[in-house]
Order: C-alpha cells, then sequence, then structure tokens
C-alpha cells in the first residue's frame, strides 16, 4: 500500500493490496480506456487464500480516438455498435476520429481473495494517455472533501470562482456539472443526519418508545438502524433447552417489507421456551442495502448485546462464551463473511489479543449452521430439469443429494459427490458449488466443524426467521415508509413483551393460548407427517419464482445448467434428424437373408419418394416395383402368411409377415441386431401381477407379485371398450396405455403354472407395463364406422417431455371399402398428401389446407374422406427418433 496507486499502470508487474486500499482507491480505477471482460467459467472465489485462486475480473485496453484536428484524445466506447456511432459524431471541435488500437493488448487482472486483492497488470500501453480524465484520485478526493466541508454553504459557483478555487485540485473540476456531483457526494452522508426535520422524526420516535431507541450507524454509503427493546435483549439469555432443536439464533433478512426497493428488514430471532414457546425477534435492523457491512453491523451489535446481557446479569452461569453465538443463516456469502467479521471485531474489542484472527475466523465458521431446507428445495428444483435429470430418474437423484446429508465420513461424501456428478453430468456445477467448503461446512454433518451436540441443539432450517416475517407481513402490513415502519416493529414487540406476562395489563389466570400444546405444527407432523397441507405428498402446487439472484443460491435453472435453449421450432428441427440415417444405422447389420433386411430398402425409398419437391417420372414404378419384390420374397419364404402375389391382404399384413420371421436367423450375433430393428415397428412390454394371497394354502396365502416375460406387441387395435373408457379419446386412451393407473382384475393366480392353468384362489390385479416404444406407432381403429374417436396431432408417452423428442405426430392415415386400402400422410415439407394406387397413375395428389383438423386431426366421422371409405389405421411418428426412444426405455 506504501507504493501508492497510479490511474495510468504501465509495463508487466503485480502487486497486493488490502482491502482498505481497494476502496480507498476506488476499485483501482485507471483512465486507460477499458472494458471489463465477461465472466469466465472458473471464475475463482473470494475465501480463496491464494491470490491467483480469488475471484477473478478482467480489464481490456481499448485503445484511444484521436482527432485530426485538435490535440484531444478521447475514450472509445465499449461495443462495436457504439463506437461506430462516435466515429460517425466526430469530435467536438468538428473534426473526424478514428481508433487507435492499443497494440500492446493490455489486460489487467484484479483477483479479489480473502486477505486482499492481488492486481497484475499485462503490458505495455503503445499508445498515447487520453485527455479525457474520469475521476479523481485519492489525494486529490481527500483535498476536494477537506476544502467543501470548511463551508458546507458554499455551491459549486463559490467553489469554481472563490479565492480559493478547487480547480487547483484537478482539471476535472473545472466542469461545474462534474463540481456540483463532487460536492453532493460529499455532504449527501453527513446532511442526511443533520437535517432538522430527521432529527425531529428521531427525537420524537424515542420519546414515544423510549424502550426501543434506534441505534444509528453510518459508514459511508451504508446506513443501518438497529432496533431492540430490554425485553428482546433479555430473551436472548436462556437456559438451553434439552429436548429440542430450538436453541441458538435464526437470522434472515427480506425485502417488502419497507416501501423502498433496496431497503431491508433484517431479524434475528431466538425461541421462547416458558411463556409462548415460540419464537420472537431478538434484534432487528433496518438496511438501506445488502453489503458486508450491512450485516456486520447488525452481526456485531447482537453478539455485543448478548455479552452485555450476560454481564448485567447476578447468574453466575451465564458467561459469554462462543456457543452463545450459535446461528442458523442461509448460504449467502455476505452473511456468512458478515457474520465472521463481526466476531472477530467482537473479540478483538472485548477480549484484546487472546486468540488470533485466523483462530477467531476458524471459531466463527464453526458457529454457522446452512438452512438444509434450501437445500433440499434445490434438489426438487434441480430433479425436475429434464436436460439435467433424465426422465424416471429423479428419484435416483433426489436419493444420492439427499444421502449426502446422511454422510458419517468424508470418504463416503466425495464418494457419493463424486458418484452424483458422474450419472448426472449436468449437474456438475449445482453439485460443486454444495462441495466448496464454505457451504459444505455449514450443511453437511460429515465435513462440519460445529460440535456435534451444539449442532443438534439448533434447527436445521431459517424457517423461524422466514415465519416472522411472514407474521410481521400479515400482522402490521409491507411496504412502510422509514419511521411507519419502525412504529410498527414496535407496537408488535410491544405486544410479545405483554403475551410473556411482562406487564400488569395481562390479568393472572388468562392464557395467551388454548391447548397443552403451544407449537401446533408439531402435532400435526407427528399424526399426518407435514405440519402444512401444502407440504403433503399429493400436493403439486408449484413454487413461486425468484425474481432476484441470490448469492446464497447455486446455479439450479435450464439456463445456468444446460446453457441457453433453443426455440421452440429450432428444437423440433433438430428432433426430426434425417430418417435415413437413423434407418441404416438400425438395419444394416443384419444379413442379407434376414427379413428384416429388406424393409431397408423400400423404407428409404418411400422417404425419397415422399420429399420430393415435384413430379419425377418413374418414381411410382420404382414404388411399385420395391412391393412387389417384397411380395415374391414372402411369398418364397418359409412361414410366411403370402401365398399369392395378387392376393387380398391387410395394409400391415406383410410388415407382421417380416416381424413374425425374425426366428429364422436365430443367431447369437444378430439377436440384438433384429430386437433393435424390431423395436422400430412394435412396442415392448410386460405383464406385471400383484396377488392378495389365497387363504386356502399355506404356500400362497401371502400377498406376492409376479412379473411375467417380456413380450413384443406389433401393432395396437382399438374396440368398443376402449372407446367406452376414454369417451373416445384416442389421447386419453394413449395415456391409460402407457401409464396405466386402473389395474386389470383377474380371479386366480396363475403363480407356478407355466401352462397358464390357474393353481390357486387368489385374487390378483394386472397391469401392463411398457419398456420400450416404436418409432412408427400404428394402431388400427377397428369398427371405425360405428365408433367415432377423437384423433389428436400429438401424444405424449410421458408427460412433460415434449422437448425432449418424446412426442408422436400424427403421419398418415389408412383408409378402406372393404376391398381396396389408400392413404393419406403428412410430408416432410407440411403438405397433406392423397394417395391411391390406382388413380393418377399412382401419383400422390396434394390436399390444399392450412390446418391438419378435418383432414388427419379432429373427430373420425368428420375428417374429409373419399366416399364410401372409412377409417382404418393411423400412424404416429415418434419426434425424437432413436434418442427418444433411448429416453423413454430409460426412464422406464
Amino acid at each position: 500500500d506504501d507504493a501508492g496507486w497510479t490511474f495510468f499502470p504501465d509495463g508487466f508487474f503485480e502487486r497486493t493490496f488490502t482491502f482498505n486500499f481497494y476502496k480507498l482507491h476506488k476499485n483501482l480505477r485507471v483512465h486507460w480506456p477499458t472494458q471489463t471482460l465477461g465472466a469466465k467459467r472458473n471464475p475463482g472465489s473470494q475465501d480463496a487464500t491464494d491470490p491467483k485462486a480469488g475471484k477473478l475480473t478482467e480489464r481490456k485496453c481499448l485503445g484511444t480516438m484521436k482527432c485530426d484536428t485538435c490535440r484531444a484524445l478521447t475514450r472509445p466506447q465499449t461495443t462495436p455498435q457504439m463506437r461506430r456511432k462516435q466515429l460517425a459524431a466526430g469530435c467536438y471541435c468538428g473534426g473526424e476520429l478514428r481508433l487507435v488500437p492499443c497494440e500492446g493488448h493490455v489486460v489487467s487482472k484484479i483477483y479479489t481473495f480473502r486477505h486482499g486483492v492481488h492486481y497484475v497488470n499485462g503490458g505495455f500501453h503503445l499508445h498515447e494517455k487520453p485527455t479525457h480524465l474520469i475521476a479523481l484520485d485519492a489525494e486529490e478526493d481527500r483535498a476536494l472533501e477537506e476544502r467543501v466541508k470548511e463551508n458546507p454553504k458554499a455551491g459549486p459557483s463559490q467553489l469554481l470562482f472563490g479565492d480559493r478555487s478547487v480547480t487547483k485540485i484537478s482539471p476535472l473540476l473545472f466542469n461545474k456539472d462534474r463540481l456540483a456531483y463532487e460536492r453532493t457526494r460529499i455532504l449527501k452522508p453527513t446532511r442526511v443526519f443533520k437535517d432538522n426535520h430527521f432529527l425531529e422524526q428521531i427525537s420524537a420516535f424515542e420519546h414515544r418508545h423510549p424502550n426501543f431507541a434506534p441505534r444509528i450507524y453510518i459508514e459511508g454509503k451504508v446506513t443501518v438502524i438497529v432496533l431492540q427493546s430490554p425485553f428482546m435483549r433479555r430473551v436472548l439469555l436462556k437456559d438451553t433447552v434439552e429436548d429440542d432443536a430450538v436453541n441458538g439464533i435464526v437470522s434472515d433478512a427480506s425485502h417488502g417489507f419497507f416501501k423502498q426497493r433496496n431497503e431491508l428488514l433484517m431479524v434475528s430471532s431466538v425461541f421462547e421456551p416458558k411463556n409462548l414457546q415460540c419464537w420472537v425477534p431478538a434484534m432487528m435492523s433496518y438496511f438501506n442495502g445488502s453489503t458486508v457491512d450491512h450485516y456486520r453491523i447488525h452481526f456485531f451489535h447482537l453478539l455485543r448485546s448478548i455479552a452485555e446481557e450476560c454481564d448485567d446479569t447476578d447468574e453466575t452461569t451465564h458467561i459469554v462464551s462462543d456457543d452463545m453465538f450459535a446461528s442458523v443463516v442461509d448460504f449467502s456469502d455476505t452473511q456468512r463473511k458478515a457474520f465472521i467479521e463481526a466476531f472477530i471485531d467482537f473479540w478483538m474489542d472485548r477480549a484484546g489479543p487472546a486468540r488470533s484472527p485466523q483462530q477467531l475466523e476458524k471459531a466463527a465458521i464453526s458457529l454457522l449452521r446452512g438452512c438444509e431446507q434450501h437445500f433440499r428445495s434445490q434438489v426438487t428444483r434441480v430433479k425436475k430439469i429434464g436436460g439435467v435429470v433424465a426422465p424416471g430418474l429423479e428419484i435416483i437423484f433426489e436419493n444420492y443429494a439427499t444421502s449426502l446429508l446422511r454422510c458419517d465420513n468424508i470418504e463416503d461424501f466425495t464418494r457419493i459427490a463424486a458418484q452424483l456428478i458422474e450419472d448426472f453430468p449436468m449437474a456438475k456445477d449445482w453439485m460443486e458449488w454444495w462441495m466448496r467448503p464454505a457451504h459444505a461446512t455449514m450443511l453437511f454433518k460429515s465435513v462440519r466443524t460445529m460440535p456435534e451436540e451444539l449442532w443438534k441443539s439448533i434447527p436445521s432450517t431459517t424457517n423461524p426467521a422466514e415465519s416472522m416475517h411472514m407474521r410481521m407481513n400479515t400482522a402490521v402490513g409491507r411496504d412502510h415508509a422509514l419511521f411507519d415502519g419502525m412504529k410498527k416493529l414496535s407496537r408488535m414487540c410491544l405486544m410479545f413483551w405483554r403475551l410473556t406476562r411482562g406487564t400488569d395489563l395481562i390479568i393472572d389466570g388468562i392464557p395467551n393460548h388454548y391447548g397443552k400444546e403451544r407449537q401446533r405444527h408439531k402435532t400435526r407432523m407427528n399424526t399426518y407427517g407435514h405440519s402444512k397441507l401444502s407440504r403433503a405428498p399429493f400436493n403439486t402446487r408449484g413454487s413461486r419464482a425468484r425474481k432476484k439472484v441470490s448469492d446464497g443460491r447455486p446455479p439450479d435453472t435450464k439456463k445456468e445448467l444446460l446453457g441457453r435453449r433453443p426455440s421452440k421450432a429450432t428444437t423440433r428441427k433438430k428432433l426430426l434428424a434425417p430418417q435415413k440415417v437413423s434407418l441404416r444405422a438400425r438395419f444394416t447389420p443384419l444379413p442379407e437373408n434376414c427379413p428384416l433386411s429388406w424393409l431397408l430398402s423400400i423404407m428409404e425409398l418411400h422417404i425419397e419418394q415422399a420429399g420430393l419437391p415435384a413430379f419425377e417420372k418413374g418414381g411410382c414404378i420404382a414404388l411399385r416395383d420395391a412391393r412387389n419384390e417384397i411380395r415374391r420374397k414372402l411369398r418364397d419364404g418359409p412361414g410366411s402368411q403370402v401365398k399369392d402375389m395378387v392376393a387380398f391382404g391387410t395394409p400391415f399384413g406383410w410388415l407382421n409377415d417380416i416381424l413374425l420371421l425374425r426366428h429364422l436367423t436365430p443367431t447369437a450375433q444378430t439377436k440384438s441386431a433384429m430386437e433393435d430393428c424390431i423395436s422400430y415397428f412394435c412396442t415392448f412390454g410386460v405383464n406385471v401381477r400383484d396377488c392378495m394371497g389365497d387363504p386356502d394354502s399355506e404356500e400362497h396365502s401371502a400377498r406376492h407379485w409376479t412379473v411375467g416375460l417380456p413380450y413384443w406387441r406389433q401393432h395396437l387395435t382399438l374396440n368398443e371398450q376402449m372407446h367406452d373408457n376414454s369417451d373416445g379419446d384416442i389421447r386419453v386412451w394413449f395415456q391409460n396405455y402407457m401409464n396405466p393407473r386402473i389395474p386389470a382384475k383377474t380371479r386366480h393366480c396363475l403363480r407356478g403354472n407355466p401352462d397358464g392353468v390357474a393353481l390357486y384362489k387368489g385374487n390378483c390385479s394386472s397391469f401392463e407395463v411398457i419398456l420400450s416404444i416404436p418409432i412408427i406407432l400404428i394402431i388400427e381403429t377397428g369398427d371405425s364406422d360405428i365408433l367415432d374417436w377423437s384423433i389428436p396431432g400429438t401424444m405424449l408417452p410421458i408427460p412433460g417431455h415434449s422437448r425432449d423428442g418424446v412426442q408422436y405426430s400424427i403421419a398418415a392415415h389408412v383408409y378402406t371399402n372393404g376391398s381396396h386400402f389408400i392413404t393419406r400422410y403428412i410430408s416432410p415439407s407440411k403438405h397433406i398428401f392423397d394417395y391411391d394406387g390406382r388413380k393418377h397413375d399412382g401419383h400422390a395428389i396434394r390436399i390444399r389446407a392450412k390446418t391438419l383438423k378435418g383432414k388427419l386431426t379432429g373427430m373420425s366421422h368428420s375428417l374429409d374422406l373419399p366416399p364410401d371409405y372409412r377409417l382404418h389405421a393411423l400412424v404416429y411418428h415418434l419426434d425424437g427418433g432413436a434418442d427418444a426412444q433411448r429416453k423413454f426405455t430409460t426412464a422406464r
């Protein structure tokens, strides 16, 4: 610090400064035109002891703007757009400006760490210094402050043109507007408290509330008003409650009580165990900001008031000790640092150098406990982000995270944390935030420094303080002016005092509550497992989004953990990947003689033809030849149901034949590849039975579960019962099919009999659990001329995961007149076509329609169909393709 500071640092050097020096020189401000660079991925920590590991801020030199007429060297604007405007506007003298870049490419680095600030200058500025200065240095600042305070009534004109002109201090002060600003800045902190109206209000408040006299602290721009009555100080000192974790102090600050946006009400609460049996305010403070200095003043006065109460009591049992200051706070770095600084200041002031600052800092850290509920809420928040925690893995993620709270040693803690990061890599930043020593020691018992007995005796959450804020807002309202709010707070504290029978206004014999248990929420917790209905397991009400970013909150949003998400249109475009690539990767591993491999060429051909922008000669012939080739192979192949090249069959009968012929090549090398191909068209499921037991059979009297062998289902067929159960809505039916809620009832248990013959009388319920979904979903509508179905454009196998591509979109209809089949489909260009192989030389005809409704979606009986045709089948496509298929299977 003794070497001083220059506003024009130049060359390669680095130095370390104290925080006082850093603040005195306005955060090491420079006159070089600089731009602060964006945040780094690893910005460092202000708690680091190594300077180079501290929080990093980088400033890049922008060069200067030089006029071709005058000698002015001005500062470039910080953005390219603003620099272009600056160049176009020219110099004040009318000349043209040109940008002189900093060819030295100087970047200065400022590391803020635990013990100070480390500055690194990154090179030489190979350009002239700007003539336009922006700030006073420390010596100029002090000289101007002395001059202004010598004659505070002197205005800017007197300071400028008087006998002792302030222009001799700095050329900046030739600017009268700048001089007026600097004068106001110097006088404002003292002018507020020399104002007669303010003094009158303070005097009137003290006269009306003699036991609630405020203590006002002013340190520069920091204003703190501490409010504490003798009753509030007295409740800070009490005997330890042995049978409940209600000892210690719980502190929390909140916006909204005072009117101004930046004003906070800080409340420290303690538990009153005798009369009220509830948490009561022990100290309240008004803040005009939320810096470390604000919180430090509050905590210092809180610790000192505990000591004063101990000194005033006659009881020898109350001796000031560290354990009296044990506190529960949130994970804000600001609050934590403020408590540590206040603790050090308190003991250095009270006991002198009995302990070093380092020892006091270590002791202060061991007195802080973080809010466990904040952590659990974070777990709930992050597990709902599908891009961080895959669908179906929410419980696993939650179990990993909450088990960290129960780890007894650091080895288990490190192992589980590493496993969580490995299994959920997108949650790495979130988990590493909680693993920082500053946060971990306040939350996880395996790394805590607080003694175990003390840890168990204080609350695990800041809920008492948050409840106190809610209680105050409910009782006396919000958005108060300063003195009006102080009056309301004094009345509320007076009521707490009266409720503790501290005055004759309370007549003996009148209880302050009914019932034996004052804390009724504990009774509800013991009875129902939750203290409020909103916390019941079945309650799904979402929490309100927090608008203000807090340093006591880890990265827990989609934007922070996953980066900026693309638009919905961009996401869908990426999900609809080229199908030919997906098909070839899936079907190529199969041998040529496998019937499943025949599908590859014909599907690629259909995709190619469907995507053509216009008529192409020979396209229909190619489709016809490919169809006939498939028929010929099926006719000549063993085990096929196709016996004739021209025989009538269902539209998907040939596909079923191919899928059934998979057993013809059952080798170990091709089995996995064949199942992968089959999954393109088939669902994969399993039956699960829940038997209530047979009371007549000793061996099978207990309730038991039976899981059947998994099976492939080629396509789905709707019927009248499904229509009745879903009110004719295919989307509702599909949801019930994918996520069954009502089991099917069977009369007898089939356990132990592979032939399917019932051996026992136990009543059973069975579920069909779908383990894998097809990319092409085929649904036959059955008696569609009788049943009127509501056809959706999209369907979700897992609700809420459409952005991950786990969504089916309508692709085609199949219609029949009893002897012939035609189709209607939507092309990759989103146009609707009708295809009838017997008409238009086998070419598809485009339908002019602005929407899908009435053509592909809507009520089936209201569709615009060709005469004498009815709906036979629906075809849906999985938007996310193979990736979405894997996500669904992983979830199941």
